[in-house]
């Protein structure tokens, strides 16, 4: 029959607890497989989906079966006799301290980005003036395309969503990859700052969250913690993520878990447990028939986009806000080679822009003033 060890995260266990307790789910999943094994049973892991608190998932069945919980499934190939799978660098724990950053293992897919919640840690953000994020981004955002090799890209924003779930957000700025650096958004309710993350009741916040962007992108994001700065000069850690991570993210976003921060260098973990949709040769990538990127730009009211196309015919152009909500979409006729349109540019802020014909598909943010 199936086994399995609830994951309990919300028991307000100490570090050191809390590492026991993951050391024994894993002695447990190791000692039931041995023993069945042994007697020519055939061990089945109770694993039902869900994140978080109270859960036993190892395979992340909404992600195309990624692994989940790499130090669990290693524990039953253990036990079986076969060999650990690679990247697994909490081998003998999962907290090693009270010193925990949240990781957050990341894929390249079509969609581009990636969400993970993080749930309202201060409702009344007036009395602030800034939010600084301590991170650490590493992977590859290189692929071949028709045989040349290009590189992508990945970016990060904080959002809120507030007053009738009006969405507002603000990117962290360049991406130091292979570092820590603290990345530091002033807050305001100055809806002309554009240098700000300004939520739409900044008093009432109802929604919090880290949001990428990328482009052939797979690999980790870590999350030391998250400070919010007073106006008063004192500082507020809302989230420290030593104890707890939030339950899961969406789109690219493959798993969300805790790992020792004095760990994060070495963490390989994101070469085993995401997927790049990118080919790694040129002739993979012209059977997916996929293009070139989108070349856009804003000037005068007028988002103006080049693009090539694969044949003659016809092209779904669309802009879309950044929860995914088409502000505009257009059918186009295409000629094979370099393609341009016009989009009017009357829809403020970051957007994405999507171009698809056939099986190809493509996808360029630009941002409209």
């Amino acid at each position: 029959g199936e086994f399995g060890a609830l994951k309990r995260l919300s028991q307000n266990l100490s570090p050191e607890n809390l590492k026991l307790h993951i050391l024994s789910r894993r002695h447990f999943y190791n000692y039931v497989t041995k023993a069945a094994l042994t007697r020519g049973m055939i061990p089945v892991l109770w694993d039902a989906g869900g994140k978080g608190d109270g859960t036993m998932t190892v395979f992340d069945r909404n992600k195309e079966g990624a692994i989940y919980d790499l130090g669990l499934l290693n524990a039953v190939r253990s036990a079986a006799g076969l060999a650990k799978l690679p990247g697994d660098t909490t081998a003998d724990y999962t907290v090693a301290s009270g010193n925990n950053s949240m990781r957050v293992l990341y894929s390249a897919k079509d969609s581009g980005r990636g969400q993970v919640n993080l749930g309202v840690g201060k409702a009344n953000m007036s009395t602030y003036d800034s939010v600084v994020v301590r991170a650490h981004v590493k992977g590859s955002a290189s692929y071949d395309s028709a045989g040349v090799a290009k590189n992508g890209y990945i970016s990060l924003s904080l959002v809120t969503m507030s007053k009738g779930w009006t969405w507002r957000e603000k990117t962290l700025g360049a991406i130091t990859l292979d570092a820590w650096k603290n990345y530091s958004i002033p807050v305001s309710s100055n809806v002309a700052d554009s240098n700000a993350l300004v939520p739409a009741d900044i008093t009432t916040i109802d929604f919090f969250a880290l949001q990428a962007y990328s482009n052939a992108f797979r690999g980790a994001i870590y999350v030391d913690w998250i400070v919010f700065k007073s106006k008063n000069g004192t500082s507020d850690t809302v989230y420290t993520f030593n104890q707890k991570a939030p339950e899961e993210g969406n789109d690219n976003v493959v798993s969300v878990a805790l790992v020792p921060t004095d760990r994060v260098g070495d963490d390989q973990e994101w070469k085993t447990a995401t997927t790049t949709k990118w080919a790694s040769t040129g002739i993979k990538w012209r059977a997916k028939e996929q293009m070139n990127s989108i070349r856009a730009n804003v000037a005068d009211g007028i988002i103006r986009a080049t693009f090539p196309a694969s044949s003659k015919g016809f092209a779904q152009v669309s802009l879309s806000d950044l929860d995914g909500t088409t502000v505009w979409s257009k059918t186009v006729h295409t000629v094979a080679g370099s393609n341009n349109i016009a989009i009017e540019a009357k829809h403020r802020g970051l957007r994405v822009l999507r171009i698809k014909q056939g099986n190809t598909e493509l996808l360029s943010k630009v941002y409209c003033p």
